[in-house]
């Protein structure tokens, strides 16, 4: 949980730098929400390739509604509640550890676009 609050943080920072009038934290959660269900749909595009476990269409839509639907609603309770605690904890690091913690959030978000991408369109 803890690498999802920094990339809520860092989300929110990137989303609070483009939208400077606008309060993005629902928002901020929205994207980490959606690289979680990303993540989780490589790992079942993974299970179906590779083994046995079959799922038709219209359950494996109903799963996926399911499931962000799980997501948003337990990460939107826990982030909103928590955003200050987290916020005041995060800006307590010493810069060179901000810094590796911005390129790893970097490098989690294109790294799961390039698996998504990957496992799913170039098949």
């Amino acid at each position: 949980m803890n690498m999802m609050q920094e990339f809520y943080y860092w989300m929110y920072k990137g989303l609070k730098r483009i939208r400077k009038e606008e309060n993005p934290s629902f928002d901020a959660v929205l994207g980490v929400v959606f690289f979680i269900n990303l993540n989780i749909m490589v790992i079942g595009r993974l299970a179906y390739n590779y083994t046995h476990f079959k799922i038709s269409k219209d359950h494996v839509i109903v799963i996926a509604i399911i499931y962000a639907l799980m997501f948003l609603s337990v990460s939107s309770f826990y982030f909103l509640r928590n955003r200050t605690k987290i916020f005041e904890r995060i800006n307590t690091y010493p810069a060179k550890r901000l810094r590796k913690g911005k390129y790893v959030f970097i490098a989690y978000v294109i790294l799961s676009l390039v698996s998504f991408y990957s496992l799913v369109f170039l098949e």
